[in-house]
């Protein structure tokens, strides 16, 4: 009889002994319990986008749409992905509420500086504020790609005219931050990013804070149920606290001779 080989990865080891208590489970009629997961109390660093990774990845994608505009084409993937991206970073919404956005969601239509958002999370239709740039770009795509549409028609749309699913989006991203080599990493031989569609609606958010610091306006903008999800954005490492610490680290060391200081 031959043995069973059982792998001495101590990792390997505790996914094995996992898998044979669900499959005990299964066998015993009991339904496995589901994993809670651990609520985040703080961004990482690789959860937002600086001002200087966007302008890197804005950089990309203006090269390949300001190409695709030469050529006149009637419709381009560069432009989309580009405008899919800025509608991303100013609104802060899902990848989901993305995709959902009709040509009746946008100002043009209703005539507000907003975007009626439909079936959002849990069901629910809200509205997020928009700058007026974002208000006149939306209005030229319109103009340009979408003549002839009913105010029913997805904003994106597939390239066969249908909705642009949420996972053809994460693809979009994937490509664009090796592009602009966002959060580069290797995984067996092959480069990885870690840029996705979530980190742009954490931009936002981060960035939103830092600037009006105000939770209950950000926490309306994303939809937030409680302004206790809308905190973690509180403790993120900005460029306020970023310019403290460089005006502490000069006053600890004013009367340190010999050292090299960045003011």
């Amino acid at each position: 009889m031959v043995k069973r080989y059982r792998d001495s990865d101590p990792d390997v080891a505790v996914m094995a002994a996992m898998a044979e208590k669900h499959r005990k489970s299964v066998r015993q009629g009991k339904k496995p319990k589901k994993r809670k997961r651990k609520a985040k109390t703080h961004l990482k660093p690789i959860d937002y986008l600086s001002i200087e990774q966007f302008a890197k990845i804005m950089a990309v994608l203006r090269r390949e749409a300001d190409l695709a505009r030469a050529r006149n084409r009637y419709i381009n993937r560069a432009v989309l992905n580009e405008m899919l991206v800025v509608v991303m970073v100013e609104s802060g919404l899902r990848v989901s509420e993305v995709c959902n956005l009709r040509l009746k969601s946008l100002p043009s239509y209703h005539g507000h500086k907003s975007l009626e958002v439909l079936n959002a999370k849990g069901e629910k239709d809200r509205t997020v504020g928009i700058s007026d740039l974002l208000a006149e770009r939306l209005g030229d795509y319109v103009d340009r790609y979408h003549k002839r549409h009913s105010l029913d028609s997805f904003l994106f749309r597939s390239e066969n005219g249908g909705r642009l699913s949420p996972d053809s989006v994460y693809r979009k991203i994937k490509v664009i931050g090796l592009k602009a080599r966002i959060w580069i990493y290797t995984r067996n031989g092959r480069l990885k990013t870690k840029l996705s569609p979530h980190k742009f609606r954490h931009t936002c958010a981060t960035h939103l804070l830092d600037v009006t610091n105000n939770e209950f306006l950000v926490k309306d903008q994303l939809g937030h149920e409680k302004t206790d999800t809308t905190h973690i954005y509180a403790r993120t490492l900005t460029e306020k606290l970023r310019s403290a610490m460089n005006a502490f680290s000069k006053r600890i060391w004013s009367k340190v001779s010999g050292e090299q200081r960045v003011t």
